[in-house]
């Protein structure tokens, strides 16, 4: 079963329901904020697997704390430095875990039926 948090479903979940003829459009202001809340909905979800993926690769435990960059997540941890993985803006997981309603209790129920996440 994929990870489908509650977060995660409503990222696409009024942008859907604007392509159907018996739902009103958004007005354009309205469009754009909930584009940008997605956007930052799912910046969150890619730090919250990033972390947990990254504990399956890299040397250490990445710290919760550090702010981790989304648009530059790899699995690569050779390149993390160089591409500026943990410089600038970002978000930390503990951010990205309070963002994503659902995805902490989901991995939980992975890991506990040895299902591996990454």
């Amino acid at each position: 079963k994929p990870i489908e948090p509650a977060a995660m479903m409503r990222c696409i979940g009024e942008l859907q329901g604007s392509h159907d003829p018996d739902t009103p459009s958004l007005d354009t202001e309205t469009l754009k904020a909930t584009v940008r809340e997605r956007l930052r909905l799912l910046e969150a979800i890619a730090v919250a697997l990033f972390h947990e993926a990254a504990a399956h690769v890299a040397d250490s435990p990445i710290d919760g704390d550090v702010k981790v960059n989304p648009y530059v997540v790899s699995l690569r941890p050779e390149e993390w430095e160089a591409d500026g993985l943990f410089e600038g803006e970002g978000i930390t997981v503990a951010e990205a875990i309070a963002q994503t309603e659902g995805m902490q209790a989901r991995l939980d129920e992975l890991r506990s039926a040895g299902t591996v996440v990454a």
